[in-house]
């Protein structure tokens, strides 16, 4: 735009040194003129009339002088006017690159967004064909549950007759103290110190025992 402006700014100045060297010429012209009118003894018609011209060159001198000045003024704020444009022009591009660098961002950051969501749909389909696959066994360890559920509800309704009154197993003797059962107790037989456990406490030891058998009422 500045590059436009010089060039208008140019012509203009070209332009007002061709009316200045016009009007110089003029002046020679009639002082050529007036030479001439000279040599042939004077003519005071001429001489006025050469008066005339010149008076007349002198008004186009002044009044073009006059707009030539105006015009330069004229060009010298449009000049300003036209740095101050570039100014904001510059501000301006470098605000649309600073905002096209943040959209490139934020595209970036949509992209990946899209391909995490296709990831997660990715583990979301394989945890589905997992769950249809454990579906079958989870249905089995719910029917064993049940089984073993309905198996202790057996053995509590029906107590095994090596049970005693206070609910200790008198057909297993361990050898060692179990760590894991509460409720156990010390027996002392020919055979040295020994531990029974209460599956009163721990009913589930009976779901495993080989050796259940109801107590006949």
């Amino acid at each position: 735009m500045y590059k436009a402006y010089e060039l208008v700014k140019g012509h203009v100045k070209e332009r007002a040194r061709d009316v200045y060297e016009a009007v110089e010429e003029l002046e020679g012209k009639v002082a050529e003129l007036e030479s001439k009118v000279s040599e042939l003894g004077g003519i005071e018609a001429l001489e006025g009339d050469i008066l005339v011209v010149k008076e007349e060159l002198k008004k186009l001198r002044s009044e073009f002088g006059s707009r030539v000045e105006q015009s330069a003024r004229s060009l010298s704020n449009l000049e300003l006017k036209v740095r101050k444009l570039e100014e904001s022009l510059s501000r301006l591009t470098g605000k649309l690159e600073n905002l096209y660098t943040k959209l490139e961002n934020l595209y970036t950051d949509i992209n990946n967004i899209k391909t995490s969501i296709d990831n997660l749909k990715t583990n979301i389909n394989k945890l589905e064909t997992g769950l249809s696959l454990l579906n079958p066994i989870v249905e089995k360890l719910t029917d064993i549950i049940s089984e073993l559920n309905e198996a202790m509800g057996t053995r509590t309704a029906y107590p095994c007759h090596y049970m005693d009154s206070q609910g200790y197993c008198e057909y297993w003797r361990w050898l060692d103290k179990p760590k894991s059962f509460k409720n156990v107790k010390i027996v002392h037989d020919p055979n040295g110190v020994r531990y029974k456990v209460n599956v009163r406490a721990h009913p589930y030891l009976c779901l495993a025992c080989p050796h259940y058998s109801p107590r006949v009422s």
